[in-house]
Parts: C-alpha cells; sequence; structure tokens
C-alpha cells in the first residue's frame, strides 16, 4: 500500500497548483503512512513531489526526522545536479534554512562540498560564522590547506599544529608527499604510543618525516 500512497502524491503535485485543498490531502495521506514509511518517502518522491513537499514543507504534517530528511534530500539532488563549482545564491539558500531549522543532515552536505572542493576559499570563509562542530573545523582547516599545498605554500609549524590537533591526516599526509612542511613542523611529528588512539596513521607520518629528514 506504501508505494500506492506514494504514487497518490505524485499524481497530486504533478496534477495541480497545489493550492490549501491539495496540501489537506498530501496531509491526509501522509496520516496513513507509519513512521518508517515517513523516513523513507523522500527517495521515492517524484522530483516535482519533492520540491512541493519542499515548499510546503511548514504545512505538511510529517515526522520531524522525516522532514530533515526530505529537506536533506532536496538539497542533495540540487547540488548534484549542477557543475561542480556550487553558486552563491544556492549555498545562500542551503545556509538560511540551516539558520531556521538547525538540521545537521545540511551541515553534512556542507561538509561534502567542501571535502569535494566545490565552494571558493570565499564561501569557505563565509561558513565559519554558521557552523562551530568540530567536523566543521576539520574540513575548513582541511580545506584551506589543500589550497595552500597546492599554491605551493609552505604550511608553517602553528598552521601544522592545528592540522593535527583537528586530527586532519589525509591532508597531512598529502602536505608530506607534496614536500610542503617547513621544516620547523617537523618537531611535531611523534611516534605513537602502544595503543594511542588514530596510532596507525600517526606512526605513517611519523617515519615519512623521518625519510625526509634523514635526506
Amino acid at each position: 500500500m506504501y508505494y500506492e500512497w506514494v504514487k497518490k502524491i505524485n499524481s497530486l503535485f504533478e496534477a495541480s497548483d497545489h493550492d490549501k485543498q491539495v496540501i489537506d490531502k498530501i496531509n491526509k495521506i501522509i496520516s496513513f503512512l507509519d513512521t518508517d514509511e515517513q523516513l523513507r518517502i523522500h527517495s521515492d518522491l517524484s522530483e516535482v513531489s519533492l520540491k512541493g513537499i519542499y515548499t510546503y514543507r511548514n504545512e505538511i504534517n510529517i515526522n520531524d526526522h522525516a522532514k530533515e530528511h526530505i529537506t536533506w534530500w532536496y538539497f542533495r539532488q540540487m547540488v548534484d545536479t549542477i557543475p561542480p563549482m556550487i553558486p552563491d545564491k544556492m549555498l545562500n539558500e542551503i545556509i538560511d534554512e540551516y539558520r531556521r531549522v538547525k538540521y545537521i543532515a545540511l551541515e553534512s552536505i556542507i561538509l561534502n562540498l567542501m571535502k569535494n572542493e566545490r565552494l571558493s576559499l570565499k564561501q569557505v570563509d563565509s561558513l565559519k560564522s554558521e557552523f562551530h562542530s568540530k567536523a566543521f573545523h576539520k574540513e575548513a582547516i582541511s580545506f584551506k590547506a589543500k589550497n595552500l599545498i597546492r599554491s605551493r605554500i609552505f604550511l608553517d609549524k602553528e598552521f601544522v599544529g592545528e592540522l593535527l590537533q583537528a586530527k586532519a591526516y589525509d591532508v597531512l599526509e598529502f602536505a608530506i608527499d607534496n614536500h610542503i612542511l617547513a621544516e620547523e613542523s617537523f618537531v611535531l611529528f611523534m611516534h605513537p604510543s602502544q595503543g594511542e588512539e588514530n596510532g596507525k596513521v600517526k606512526k605513517r607520518l611519523f617515519d615519512k618525516i623521518q625519510k625526509h629528514m634523514a635526506k
């Protein structure tokens, strides 16, 4: 029956002007869905229905977590259908919604955009006043580091220390492999003790630094 209800929702959004009567019908259909069905519906909606439910999200009576899923999927589909770099208008739309609802799922989209380098340095800098999680800090500092590395600008001891503190090991390894760390920062790479957290990657970085020092 679930797919019949989804089909009816899609038909309503695709064949009408979305007036109050249509929203009432949508809400009635949603009331027939259990929580698990509401949580999965975002990926079964047509493009028109997804946009419709997002547009009328404040009038749609659906589980809060399901609404977060719908909001996340709406923006995820949006960013996946455009060229690599995200325009300011689209980024601002995501940020405006994040300010309103504080969905962690929206932050995950921002983190993914930074990780895949689909934002500019200016855009990332503008986000620092909006997000304050450790995950955001790690991606933001890694983003900055990758841009410096590609510009062949050496990472100084203070910045390397920040990367280590943020556990940005991938970008540190990238910097070591590209010979772009200031020599003064080598002392920050210590041999990990037995059972130390992230010991394997710390040992790998330490060994690479030792090879550089031995040259």
